[in-house]
C-alpha cells in the first residue's frame, strides 16, 4: 500500500545508493535479497549482508518517520483543543457563551477530564512540549538519513564511516525515543522541564525500569531469540536495529496512553451518556408498547412490512413500470380510441347528406317556412323536422322526415366522434402527466440526495484545497523567517572537534534534540554554538509537518497520475536538506502556478 503522506526518501536514490554499495549486484536484485541468500565468497557475503542491513535500516527509519508524522499531526489537534480553552471568548452574546462553556466544562469533568480542565494552560504547555520533542526527533531522522545517502562510498574507510554513522544515529534516536516514552509514562517526568533532567537519559530509575520491562515484553512477544539461540544474522547492528524498533513501539504505546488520558475526548467517549440515555429510552418505549409479547411484535413487523411494501409498489415500482411500458413497450391501440381520419370521413359524409337533403327540402312546395331562402343548408334538417311534427305520418310517407332524422343522426355521430377525439387527446396528455407525477417524488428524492452528496464532496474538496493553500503559505512563511537556520549544509559538514570521532555531530544533534545541556562525554569547545547557527531541528520538524499536510490533502484531491508524480518530486525537493532556501522558495512559487488545486477560483 502506497503511503499517502510525506514521502521519506526517493526509492530511486535508495536503490542507487545500495547498488553503489554493492557494485557487483543489480539494484533490483539487491533490494529483493534476503539474509539467507547464498554468497559467492566471504567478502561478497559480508558486503551483501551490510547492504541488506542498510536496506532494513532505511525501512525502519521510514516506518519511524511516518509514525512520528502521524503523532505530530494528532498532537497538534489536541494542542489546538486545549489552546481554545485558554483563549478569551470573543463571540456574542458573551454571557450565553460563558454559561454554555461552564456547562460543557462540568460535563467533561464528569467524563474524567477534571485535571486538564482545572489547568488548561498546563495541558496546552505539555502538548506543546511534546510536539517540539517529536518534531526534533522527526527532523533528526530525516537529516541523518539524507546525510547517509549523500555519503561517499569510494573507499573502504568511507563505507566504514557510513556504517558507523548509521549505528550512531540508531543509538541516539533510540535514546531520544526512550526519554520521550519515559516522560510520558505514569511514573515519568512529563511535567518536569527538559533542562531540569540534566544528563539522565531516562529521568528516573522507576521510569527506566518500567521502560526496560516494556521493551523486554515486546521482545518476547515479537519472538526474539533467546540466549541459547543463534542470531539470525552475523552483523551486530541487527540487535541495535531491533532495539530501536522495540523502543519506538514503546513510544507509540506511551503516546497513545498519554493522548487517551489527557487529550481531547473522542466522539464515543464524549457522547456515550447521550447514547446510553437514548438506548434506555428505546427500552422504555418497547416496554410501553408491550413489545415483549410475541403477538405484538409479529403484528408490528407485519404492519411495518405492509406499509413498506405498499410504499415501494405505489411510489417506486409501479410508476417506473408504467413509464417503462409507455416509453419502450407500447401496447395495441384501444377500440374506443377515435382517429383523426375517421372524424374527417364522418364530417365529409355529413356534408354530402346535408347538401342532398337541402336540395330536396328547397324543392318541396309544401315545406313553407318563413325565410326559408335565407337559411343555411345545415339548419334545414332541424327546421324540416320541426315543421313535420304537425303531421308526422304523412311526412314520413310522402315527405323527407326520415331523411331529416338520418341527417341529424349523422350530425350527432360527428359530434360524438369529435368529443371522443378531444377526450382521447386530453387523456393521452393527462396519462403522461400522471406518469411523470408518479416518478417525480422518487426522482426528486434521488436528485436531492445526489445534490447533497456532490455538494458535500465539493465542500470537502474546497476545504482540503484551502488547507493545502494554508499549509503552503505556512511553509513559505517558515522558510522566509528561518533562512538563517536552514542552510543546506549536511551533518557531516558541521564543525568537527579536534581529536573527536566522526559520530560527534550526531551526538551533538541529539543532545540538542533532547533539550539537555552539553553531553558530559564530549569536550566543550563551542560546538553547540556552531550547531545552533547551522540548523534548528524544531523548525525543520515543523516544516516537515506542513509538507505532510500538503501530501495528505493532495491525496484526497485525487490528482492525475502525471501531476501526482510531479507533486511528489516537488515535495521530495522541499524535504531535502541539500537544497538552499532560495531553491525551495522557487519550488513553492512553481507549485502555486502549476497545480490547479492552489487556485481557489476554479
Amino acid at each position: 500500500m502506497q503511503y499517502e503522506g510525506l514521502p521519506f526518501v526517493g526509492h530511486r536514490r535508495l536503490r542507487n545508493f545500495l547498488a553503489h554499495w554493492y557494485e557487483q549486484g543489480s539494484p533490483l536484485n539487491l533490494l529483493d535479497a534476503s539474509p539467507e541468500a547464498p554468497s559467492l565468497d566471504e567478502d561478497a557475503g559480508e558486503i551483501n549482508e551490510e547492504a541488506i542491513f542498510l536496506k532494513d535500516y532505511f525501512q525502519s527509519q521510514e516506518k519511524a518517520f511516518h509514525i512520528l508524522l502521524n503523532f505530530v499531526s494528532e498532537v497538534s489537534i489536541h494542542l489546538n483543543y486545549w489552546l481554545d480553552w485558554t483563549t478569551p471568548i470573543h463571540r456574542r452574546p458573551r454571557w450565553a457563551h460563558q454559561w454554555a462553556r461552564k456547562l460543557w466544562r462540568s460535563y467533561l469533568a464528569l467524563l474524567g477530564r477534571r485535571r486538564p480542565l482545572a489547568q488548561p494552560e498546563r495541558a496546552a504547555a505539555e502538548f506543546a512540549r511534546l510536539s517540539e520533542d517529536l518534531c526534533r526527533l522527526l527532523a533528526f531522522i530525516q537529516i541523518t538519513s539524507f546525510d547517509l545517502l549523500s555519503s561517499e562510498l569510494g573507499s573502504l574507510e568511507a563505507r566504514t564511516e557510513a556504517l558507523r554513522r548509521s549505528l550512531a544515529g540508531l543509538k541516539w534516536q533510540t535514546r531520544v525515543a526512550a526519554i520521550t516514552a519515559a516522560r510520558l509514562s505514569p511514573g515519568g517526568t512529563a511535567m518536569v522541564p527538559r533542562r531540569s533532567m540534566r544528563h539522565s537519559w531516562l529521568g528516573s530509575m522507576g521510569s527506566e525500569t518500567a521502560l526496560s520491562e516494556q521493551v523486554a515484553a515486546l521482545s518476547e512477544r515479537s519472538g526474539g531469540c533467546g540466549p541459547e539461540e543463534e542470531p539470525s544474522t552475523r552483523y551486530p547492528g541487527r540487535d541495535q536495529l531491533r532495539e530501536s524498533d522495540l523502543t519506538f513501539q514503546v513510544l507509540v504505546e506511551s503516546l497513545n496512553r498519554y493522548i487517551w488520558e489527557s487529550g481531547q475526548l473522542s466522539h464515543w467517549r464524549k457522547w456515550w451518556p447521550v447514547y446510553g440515555l437514548a438506548f434506555l429510552g428505546v427500552l422504555v418505549g418497547a416496554w410501553r408498547w408491550r413489545l415483549g409479547e410475541r403477538e405484538v411484535r409479529h403484528g408490528l413487523v407485519q404492519h411495518s412490512a405492509e406499509v413498506w411494501r405498499q410504499f415501494l409498489n405505489e411510489w417506486i415500482l409501479l410508476p417506473f413500470q408504467q413509464l417503462w411500458e409507455a416509453l419502450l413497450l407500447p401496447g395495441p391501440k384501444e377500440e374506443l380510441r377515435v382517429q383523426l381520419r375517421d372524424l374527417r370521413a364522418e364530417e365529409e359524409a355529413l356534408e354530402r347528406m346535408v347538401t342532398s337533403f337541402a336540395r330536396f327540402a328547397r324543392a318541396e312546395s309544401t315545406f313553407a317556412v318563413k325565410g326559408k331562402e335565407g337559411v343555411e343548408d345545415a339548419a334545414l334538417p332541424e327546421l324540416y323536422f320541426e315543421w313535420s311534427m304537425t303531421n308526422p305520418i304523412s311526412n314520413v310517407v310522402t315527405g323527407h322526415l326520415a331523411e331529416s332524422c338520418m341527417v341529424q343522426s349523422q350530425k350527432l355521430k360527428v359530434l360524438l366522434y369529435a368529443s371522443l377525439y378531444s377526450i382521447d387527446a386530453v387523456m393521452m396528455q393527462l396519462k403522461w402527466d400522471f406518469l411523470m407525477a408518479g416518478v417525480m417524488p422518487t426522482t426528486l428524492l434521488c436528485g436531492c440526495v445526489s445534490w447533497i452528496i456532490s455538494s458535500s464532496r465539493r465542500r470537502r474538496q474546497l476545504e482540503s484545497r484551502r488547507k493545502m493553500v494554508r499549509a503552503l503559505a505556512e511553509l513559505d512563511r517558515f522558510l522566509n523567517r528561518n533562512m538563517a537556520f536552514l542552510s543546506p549544509r549536511r551533518v557531516n559538514e558541521l564543525p568537527q572537534m579536534e581529536g573527536a570521532v566522526g559520530t560527534v555531530p550526531l551526538k551533538s544533534l541529539l543532545s540538542q534534540a533532547l533539550g539537555l545541556d552539553e553531553d558530559p562525554e564530549l569536550p566543550s569547545n563551542g560546538l553547540a554554538s556552531g550547531l545552533d547557527s547551522s540548523i534548528d531541528l524544531d523548525k525543520v520538524g515543523a516544516a516537515l509537518c506542513h509538507l505532510d499536510t500538503l501530501c495528505r490533502m493532495a491525496s484526497r484531491i485525487r490528482l492525475e497520475d502525471a501531476d501526482w508524480r510531479a507533486f511528489r518530486r516537488d515535495i521530495l525537493d522541499l524535504t531535502s536538506p541539500e537544497l538552499s532556501v532560495a531553491e525551495k522558495l522557487h519550488v513553492i512559487a512553481t507549485m502555486r502556478h502549476t497545480y490547479h488545486v492552489f487556485d481557489l477560483r476554479l
